[in-house]
């Protein structure tokens, strides 16, 4: 099981830094820009570019440090850029880092608020619920 931020649709690439020990920075399913994932200071930047998290085959940037046994991830999302208004940002467990793994993902959108997101089989359409009551910052850009 992996467990990892994501930013999806970020429409910007930067320059690879270095990650905490063990984690990694990869790209899903061959998104036309290639993305990039930070950690300064104790935060994490992610941007990347893709199609989407969902139908039978996801595009984003991943990062994301493998687990084999149970994981826990607390996390707070400052910003997400709104460079569509499904841009993601979140947490996400992948079963795999394949296009069509089996994933559950809490993300949250300039537009849409906040939702969790899954694929209980692989190569599987994705299920998507709107968590009420929640809703991003004021301000977002």
């Amino acid at each position: 099981m992996l467990a990892a931020m994501v930013v999806l649709l970020g429409g910007a690439t930067g320059v690879r830094a270095q990650l905490p020990a063990g984690w990694q920075d990869l790209d899903i399913g061959s998104p036309s820009l290639s993305g990039s994932a930070s950690w300064v200071n104790g935060a994490w930047s992610v941007s990347g570019g893709g199609a989407d998290i969902g139908n039978t085959s996801d595009q984003f940037n991943f990062a994301y440090e493998t687990s084999s046994s149970s994981a826990v991830i607390l996390a707070q999302i400052l910003t997400v850029q709104e460079t569509d208004g499904s841009a993601k940002a979140g947490v996400m467990f992948r079963d795999n880092n394949t296009a069509g793994a089996m994933f559950a993902l809490v993300a949250v959108t300039p537009d849409n608020g906040v939702s969790f997101e899954w694929r209980n089989t692989t190569g599987g359409s994705c299920s998507a619920a709107q968590l009420a009551g929640i809703a991003p910052p004021s301000g977002w850009n």
